[in-house]
C-alpha cells in the first residue's frame, strides 16, 4: 500500500466590502464581520477596505476586525489610519504569520495597486490581493504586471475584484503552468 503524502490546504476568499455599504445602502461594519466569520477560510483579501479620499481612513477598523474575528490584519497600509493599500487589505487567520509584504503599482487610467503577502501555510505561498481597473485594456496590463511580479514564486494565489462582467470575452489570462478559476461577478 502506497502512503499518501499530506498536502497542506489553504482556504482563501476575496470580498469587495464596498466600504462596508451593503446592497441596502447601509454602512454596517458588524454585518461585514459576520460574513467574514462565516467564510471559514485562512486568508481573506478585501477590496474597498479604505475610504478613497483624504488620508484613506479604514472603512473597517483594525481593532474591530481583531476583536470580533479570528483574523489579524496584515500590515499593508502605509499610514496609521488605513488597513489597506489602494483599498486592498488582507486578513490572515490568527496563527498564520506573514513572511513579507510588497506593494505592486499597477498601470491604468485610475490609481490601482496590488499587495503581495508571502506566508507559510505548511508550504510557502504568495497571496496577491488586487482590485483591477474598470477598463479591459487596463485590466490586461495590470494582470501582466502581477504575473511578472510572481515569476519564480513557487505557489501563487491571486484574489480580488477583477471588474470583469463579460460572460463571453472574460479576462482570457492564464500564465503558462497556471490554473485559473474565472471570477464570479
Amino acid at each position: 500500500m502506497r502512503s499518501q503524502e499530506h498536502t497542506p490546504r489553504l482556504r482563501v476568499a476575496s470580498y469587495n466590502i464596498r466600504k462596508t455599504r451593503g446592497l441596502d445602502q447601509r454602512y454596517d461594519p458588524h454585518r461585514i464581520l459576520s460574513v467574514i466569520n462565516r467564510l471559514e477560510v485562512d486568508v481573506v483579501a478585501l477590496q474597498e477596505a479604505d475610504h478613497r479620499l483624504g488620508d484613506r481612513p479604514a472603512a473597517l477598523e483594525r481593532d474591530l476586525i481583531e476583536s470580533e474575528t479570528d483574523y489579524a490584519v496584515v500590515p499593508v497600509a502605509q499610514n496609521d489610519i488605513s488597513v489597506g493599500w489602494h483599498g486592498n487589505a488582507m486578513l490572515v487567520r490568527k496563527g498564520i504569520t506573514p513572511k513579507s509584504v510588497k506593494h505592486i503599482n499597477l498601470p491604468g487610467m485610475e490609481p490601482r495597486g496590488a499587495v503581495r503577502v508571502d506566508i507559510d501555510a505548511g508550504v510557502p505561498v504568495s497571496v496577491v490581493a488586487t482590485h483591477l481597473g474598470l477598463m479591459r485594456q487596463s485590466r490586461r496590463k495590470q494582470l501582466s504586471v502581477i504575473a511578472q511580479e510572481m515569476e519564480g514564486a513557487e505557489r501563487t494565489v491571486i484574489l480580488g475584484d477583477f471588474n470583469e462582467w463579460s460572460k463571453k470575452r472574460g479576462l482570457k489570462f492564464t500564465p503558462p503552468g497556471a490554473a485559473f478559476t474565472p471570477p464570479a461577478r
